[in-house]
C-alpha cells in the first residue's frame, strides 16, 4: 500500500514508488508504440492490392494524365512531360512501373498501342457499378431535408 510522505511516494515496505512508476510508464509507452507499428505493418500486409496508397511516381503520372484526360499518351511522352526534364534524361523509362501500377489499380486504360489515359468516371458509372456509402452516412443523408439521389450507391 502506497503512502505519501513528503514529496516521494513510498510503498509500505519503504521502497520509493516514483522512479518505479515512471520506469513502468516508459516501458508501457514503448510497448504500445511497438504494438502500433506491428499492427500498422500487419494491416498494410492485409490490404488488398486495389486499396494500397499511390506512390509518388504514380501520383505524378496520374496528375499529368488527368490534365490530358481525353487523349491517349504514350509512355515515353508521359515520362518526358510528367516530371522534370533531368529525370527523363537520367532514366527515360521511369514512368513504366508507375503506369503499370495505375493500370493494375484500374485507374488508367490503354489503347491498342502504347497509349494510356485516365479511365473516365462516366464509363464506370454507366456500366452499372455502384459505389459504397457508409450506413450511418446514408441515414444522415436520408434524414436531411435535401433531395439527394442515392440510387448510385450501395
Amino acid at each position: 500500500m502506497a503512502t505519501s510522505t513528503g514529496k516521494t511516494r513510498r510503498h509500505s515496505a519503504g521502497i520509493a514508488v516514483g522512479p518505479i512508476l515512471s520506469l513502468l510508464q516508459q516501458c508501457l509507452f514503448y510497448v504500445r508504440l511497438r504494438l502500433l507499428r506491428h499492427e500498422k505493418c500487419f494491416m498494410v500486409a492485409l490490404m488488398k492490392e486495389s486499396e494500397r496508397p499511390l506512390g509518388a511516381d504514380e501520383w505524378c503520372v496520374l496528375k499529368h494524365l488527368e490534365s490530358h484526360s481525353n487523349e491517349f499518351m504514350s509512355a515515353a511522352d508521359i515520362g518526358r512531360h510528367a516530371d522534370r526534364k533531368s529525370r527523363f534524361l537520367e532514366d527515360p523509362c521511369w514512368a513504366y512501373p508507375a503506369l503499370r501500377g495505375l493500370w493494375e489499380l484500374g485507374l488508367v486504360e490503354t489503347d491498342a498501342g502504347d497509349g494510356y489515359r485516365v479511365k473516365s468516371q462516366v464509363a464506370n458509372l454507366s456500366e452499372g457499378s455502384k459505389r459504397h456509402i457508409a450506413p450511418h452516412l446514408r441515414a444522415i443523408l436520408e434524414q436531411s431535408h435535401r433531395k439527394i439521389d442515392l440510387s448510385g450507391f450501395v
